[in-house]
Formats: C-alpha cells, sequence, structure tokens
C-alpha cells in the first residue's frame, strides 16, 4: 500500500503531464493543415448562432473579467487605443467612455464582430473599427495603449505566433503599454519544453512577447484562475 501510494501520484502526474502535450501537440498538428485554431468562418457561426457568445454581459465570470482588467492598466491620458479581436464592442464601449480624448481603433477578424461593434460604437466621433487580420498584416500606425485580449489562443497558429507579435509590437510606441489576456493551464506546464514552443498557456504566450525593449509589468487573473492578463511596457 505504501509504495501504491508512492508511485500513483507519480503516475497520475506523468499521466497528466502526457495529455496536456498529446493536446498541445494534436492542436499544432491541427494548425499546421488548416492554419488557425479557429477559422474566421467558425467564429463567424458563433456569433451567427446568438449574440453575446462568450456571455460577457450575462456571467459572473464575464462581469468580473473587465473591472479587473482596469485595475491593471496605468491610470493616465492616451491618444492612441487599439483593440485587437473587438468581438461585439462590449469592452470597446468601456474604453471609449474611459478615454474620450482618444482616437480608438478596434479591429477584428470575423466581419460579423465587425458589423455589431459599429452598431454599439461605431457613430462616436474618435472610433475607427476595421476588419483586419492582424496575423497577416502590421498595424496601422503606432499606439500607445493596445488591448490583444482573447484573440492569442483563437487566432493565430503556433507558427504564427512569432509574426503576430512582431506585427503588435510594431504598433506599440515608446512607453505604450500593451495588455493581454489568454486562457490558463495547470502550473506545472507553465514552462515545460513543449508548452513553450507550441504556445500552450497564457504564460507561454504572453512570455513570448517579452522581446527587445519590451518588459513584464505585471500579471493578474481575471476570470477565476482560467484567464490571465499581463501587462507588458516598451522603453520610452
Amino acid at each position: 500500500m505504501i509504495i501504491a501510494n508512492r508511485i500513483l501520484p507519480d503516475y497520475r502526474d506523468a499521466a497528466s503531464a502526457a495529455l496536456h502535450a498529446a493536446c498541445a501537440v494534436r492542436s499544432a498538428l491541427h494548425h499546421s493543415f488548416t492554419g488557425r485554431t479557429y477559422t474566421a468562418k467558425h467564429l463567424e457561426r458563433q456569433f451567427t448562432a446568438k449574440s453575446d457568445p462568450w456571455d460577457l454581459e450575462g456571467s459572473e465570470t464575464g462581469l468580473e473579467r473587465f473591472p479587473k482588467t482596469w485595475q491593471l492598466v496605468p491610470d493616465r491620458p492616451y491618444s492612441r487605443i487599439l483593440e485587437i479581436g473587438c468581438a461585439e464592442g462590449h469592452f470597446t464601449d468601456q474604453i471609449v467612455k474611459r478615454f474620450p480624448d482618444a482616437d480608438v481603433v478596434a479591429v477584428d477578424f470575423v466581419p460579423l464582430a465587425v458589423e455589431r461593434t459599429r452598431a454599439r460604437c461605431g457613430d462616436r466621433p474618435r472610433v475607427t473599427v476595421e476588419h483586419f487580420d492582424i496575423a497577416a498584416k502590421s498595424l496601422p500606425g503606432a499606439f500607445d495603449l493596445i488591448f490583444c485580449m482573447g484573440v492569442l489562443e483563437y487566432g493565430p497558429t503556433f507558427l504564427q505566433l512569432n509574426r503576430v507579435r512582431d506585427h503588435i509590437l510594431s504598433g506599440l510606441a515608446p512607453g505604450g503599454y500593451l495588455m493581454l489576456q489568454s486562457c490558463t493551464v495547470p502550473t506545472v506546464f507553465d514552462n515545460q519544453g513543449w508548452a513553450r514552443i507550441f504556445g500552450y498557456g497564457a504564460r507561454a504566450l504572453h512570455d513570448r512577447f517579452v522581446h527587445g525593449d519590451v518588459v513584464h509589468v505585471a500579471d493578474a487573473m481575471v476570470c477565476g484562475d482560467w484567464c490571465m492578463a499581463t501587462l507588458l511596457v516598451r522603453s520610452a
């Protein structure tokens, strides 16, 4: 019994690690053939099936996510703000109300999401809403605050991550802040080599953006323990 108690926990840990690694490899292979984690058409179907497909307005975790995100954002004036992956414009609306003097650009690669954000926020005088694929093009100009939330695990493949990172960082002005949000995995896997290679989990994804003169500022869990926000800044 003593031997079994010692062996079984190790076996469970090894089995769990193997399962997570297999999921990461399977996802990576799927990406290599399909081109994306979720295609624009797949996400379009989710938006077509119902409004607010991620229940940002109705669920307890959805309602707590944005206030916790704002706690990380430095309280200072911003002139140009970008939101990558605006979905239906719930957070875009908060950006505009919080920074009425800033020029706000909201983009998404799903056409229906762009339409809904335009319906919600497009009549504001300093708001631009565009259809844009961050994996395909560099950002239009420089921004002193960029939000990229719920994007990295849904859009680019692991082969595209460095390109996406370079496109985003190319548009981050000196002294500008970048807010990332992604789903977490069990912390035991955060520093596994395969997790780093395949961009598996928030820690592996976000650390890839600590690059050149862009440095880490802070982390926070914003939806229970399954979604992590990371704030980065480019040296002035």
